[in-house]
Order: structure tokens, then C-alpha cells, then sequence
């Protein structure tokens, strides 16, 4: 006999439930975050009626000739469709057409957006109807005359170029900005790939912040310089909830739109959470289409600190992985970040296991450490636990781990 417990799998391709067995002898947790309602049209509506200390985007476009406005690419979760035709419509009321308007995938060093993409991310309407463009960090570049360190800050042409400049992306947890959103959507989102690097150098280092940390965090503090000195005239900050469905809308200023709307992702993501468990199980969804987004499902842990697995547990990463290992520009093999995987320091002696059906043992070495397991079925992942833990065996699943925040943390 087993006992059955339904995770949310395959963000963008599917999103359907997908049933893990385990033994009935052991005592399996189910560790839900907190949650929200969806907002709705009218909810979307009076968010930008009611900006953050700024003009509505009707007033402040007033008299623009162009506008450009740089979006979130297909690895956060938000479905843009509706928060699109709310800035189409005020960029109307303000006399702007259709064609004076360029959207700009905010890829960083993610790859490309094509069609299919676009319609899944912005909706067909959108896409039929506006010009799109995907961010490249080797081309299309300007020097904005900032530098940071030593490194010349050059962003996207299109996007420096417009009159009038907006800034759309989800608020997430995120390793090193604290949460997504907000002026990241700017760098490294359109970013040149100098720059890129020297962001990611320095999380790899470890001179940034961490999950939720926010305030005083220099990396949030360089993102939201630039976006400022490059003329960010608004942003709009979205939180997600459980099925990706819009549980708030924060329009105005770049940074204290943001701010408003990290106030509210602590409350929908927070979760409760057990300790000294045998077993963690982290959910990759809704960051689960590829491997190299894998480890955002370690927010989850880091944010409830090393209490929660025993330590000589198993932490247990989970992801459908549905373009299997993905893309980056800077990490991928033979990129300039590139490096052979070591072991996570952070889980201590704990043992580090992936499940996925599409990723291989090759794409699986370009990331995790060989001391590291991959299993490609679910049964072998069961029989190698019931060979540890037999009939004692205390688990926890965190089915939105890229999303989930211990309660009381970040």
C-alpha cells in the first residue's frame, strides 16, 4: 500500500498535478505556503489607478513619442496578458498608438523568447498586435556612463532609447536580490554581458544578500541606482500565488512599488515549516521548465536554515525540467562563469538527490557535484529510500519550493 500526494509540475508546459507514492508507514507533511486570492480584472485596474507615489501611466505619457517597455522573460512564473492590455489601454488614454510602443524581453543571459513563448507569456493578442524584441547581451547595447566597480554598465538601445520607460516583473524570492522585480528587471535583465558577469562573480563569491533580504542588500541598492540614473519612469511589481494567478498588482515608483509589493509576497509565500526531518522534498514549480533554474527550489531550505533536515537527512529536489537543461550565457559549458560543480557547503552532510525525467547524466554534471544522485523515476528514488529509512521515515513536501519562505524569515 502507498500513500499519494499530488505536486504542481510542468510551469508554461502543462501545469498539472503530478502524484509522488510513499510508503503508507511514513509520516508525510504536505508544507503549503500561506496563499492568496486572485485579484481579477478590477483588482488589476485599481492598482494602476492608484499608483505608488507617481502619476498614472496616462499622465506620464503624455506628450511621449516613444515607449518601451521591458518585461520579465519565461522563467518567472506571472501570465502578463492582462497587466499588457491595462498598459495598452492607459497608453491609449494618453494618445500613444500602437506602433510608437516596443516591448523588450528582459532576458538577462536567458535564452530567447520565441513565439510560442511570447503567446504563452503575453497572450496572442499582444504578440499579434505590438513589436517584440529579446534582449541580447553581446549586441543593441549602450554605454550608459555608469560603472560599477570597474565595469562600464551598458544596457539595451531600445529600451535606453524610449521617452517613456516601464519596468514589469514578479516578485520572488531570489538568492541575492532578496526578491525579484522591480529594477532587476533592468540589471541584469537588459543588461550587457560585462556586467552580467560581474553580478554573478560576486554571488558566486558571496558578496551579495540572500533570500529576502532587501534592505541594506548592495546588490538591490546597485540594480535600483542604475534604474534610476537611466530614467525608470514606473514599475509594476506582480505576486504570484499557488496556480500563478495574480495576487497583487503594485504600480508607481520603481522602488517603492517594489517595497509595497515585498510586503505582501512575505505574507503569500510564507510557510510553516517542521524540523529535524528525515527528508525535504523541494519543488521546483513554478521555476521548473529547465535545470538551470533548478536552484531556485533551495530558497525554501536556506530560508529555514539547516534545523530543517537532519544532518545526515536527504534533501530532495523535484522538477520536471521540460526543455531539459536549458540555457545560460554565462554558465552553460564553455561560458566564461563556467566551472566544475563542487558541493552545496550550505547542506552540510546532508545528501543531495535530483528527480527529473528529462534532464541526462551529462546535463546533470554541468551543475551538481558527482557526488550528487540523479534518478530519472520516481520508484528508484522510493526504493533507495525505504533501503535508509524502512519504516521510519519523517518527510516534508514543499510543492512551491522556488516560491516558499519560512515563516518569520526573509
Amino acid at each position: 500500500m502507498i500513500q499519494t500526494i499530488n505536486i504542481p509540475w510542468q510551469a508554461w508546459y502543462g501545469d498539472e498535478m503530478f502524484d509522488l507514492g510513499f510508503s503508507k508507514n511514513w509520516d508525510v507533511q504536505v508544507c503549503g505556503m500561506s496563499d492568496a486570492d486572485e485579484i481579477g480584472q478590477q483588482g488589476i485596474r485599481e492598482a494602476f489607478a492608484n499608483p505608488i507615489h507617481t502619476s498614472t501611466i496616462a499622465e506620464m505619457a503624455l506628450g511621449k513619442k516613444t515607449v518601451a517597455i521591458a518585461v520579465e522573460d519565461i522563467t518567472r512564473p506571472s501570465l502578463l496578458n492582462e497587466i499588457l492590455n491595462e498598459i495598452a489601454r492607459q497608453l491609449q488614454g494618453a494618445g500613444i498608438r500602437d506602433e510608437q510602443v516596443k516591448i523588450v524581453i528582459s532576458t538577462g543571459g536567458h535564452r530567447p523568447l520565441l513565439r510560442d513563448d511570447l503567446i504563452k507569456k503575453l497572450g496572442r493578442d499582444i504578440v499579434e498586435r505590438f513589436d517584440i524584441y529579446n534582449h541580447n547581451p553581446f549586441e543593441n547595447l549602450v554605454d550608459t556612463g555608469i560603472i560599477l566597480g570597474k565595469v562600464p554598465v551598458r544596457i539595451n538601445r531600445f529600451f535606453i532609447e524610449a521617452e517613456f520607460k516601464i519596468v514589469v516583473g514578479t516578485i520572488v524570492p531570489h538568492a541575492f536580490a532578496g526578491f525579484s522585480g522591480g529594477g532587476k528587471i533592468v540589471l541584469p535583465g537588459l543588461a550587457g554581458i560585462e556586467i552580467l558577469e560581474r553580478s554573478h562573480k560576486f554571488v558566486m563569491m558571496g558578496l551579495r544578500g540572500g533570500i529576502g533580504e532587501v534592505d541594506g542588500n548592495r546588490f538591490r541598492e546597485e540594480v535600483e541606482g542604475v534604474a534610476k540614473k537611466i530614467g525608470v519612469d514606473l514599475g509594476v511589481n506582480l505576486v504570484v500565488n499557488s496556480k500563478r494567478g495574480l495576487a497583487g498588482v503594485f504600480v508607481g515608483d520603481v522602488v517603492d512599488a517594489h517595497r509595497a509589493g515585498v510586503r505582501l509576497a512575505r505574507e503569500v509565500y510564507a510557510t510553516n515549516t517542521p524540523e529535524g526531518i528525515d527528508v525535504a522534498i523541494l519543488n521546483a514549480y513554478p521555476k521548473d521548465m529547465e535545470m538551470f533554474q533548478i536552484d531556485n527550489a533551495f530558497g525554501m531550505y536556506r530560508s529555514a536554515g539547516e534545523g530543517l533536515v537532519k544532518d545526515d537527512g536527504v534533501v530532495i529536489l523535484t522538477s520536471a525540467c521540460s526543455l531539459g537543461r536549458g540555457y545560460h550565457a554565462l554558465f552553460e559549458p564553455g561560458m566564461r562563469l563556467h566551472k566544475p560543480p563542487a558541493k552545496r557547503k550550505f547542506l552540510g552532510n546532508r545528501e543531495l538527490w535530483v528527480y527529473s525525467p528529462n534532464i541526462n547524466k551529462a546535463d546533470f554534471a554541468t551543475l551538481f557535484w558527482d557526488g550528487y544522485s540523479l534518478f530519472n523515476r520516481w520508484d528508484d528514488v522510493i526504493e533507495r529510500l525505504e533501503g535508509m529509512y524502512n519504516k521510519n521515515c519523517h518527510l516534508a513536501i514543499f510543492p512551491y519550493s522556488s516560491l516558499q519562505i519560512a515563516k518569520n524569515r526573509g
